[in-house]
């Protein structure tokens, strides 16, 4: 069993945050929030691109741990 750990998700640029959760059944918090607590060791962030190229920053913060930072690009549909 994996110990809970509250994850912090921020998301930068050409994104927004969706939707954050961990599949707890006892989980009391909205999936609109940025952070949630793990589930089995996990939690799934639902990043959605705007419609404008860039770059999407993600940044991923827990206790006690170093932050984990993405970059993703984005292109035009065209």
């Amino acid at each position: 069993m994996w110990d809970k750990a509250d994850i912090t998700v921020e998301v930068e640029g050409a994104s927004s945050l969706m939707g954050l959760g961990s599949a707890d059944p006892q989980a009391q918090r909205s999936y609109q929030d940025n952070t949630c607590s793990t589930y089995d060791g996990r939690v799934l962030a639902a990043i959605r691109p705007n419609t404008q190229a860039g770059t999407i920053k993600v940044s991923i913060k827990a206790p006690n741990l170093d932050t984990v930072v993405m970059n993703i690009p984005v292109k035009n549909k065209d």
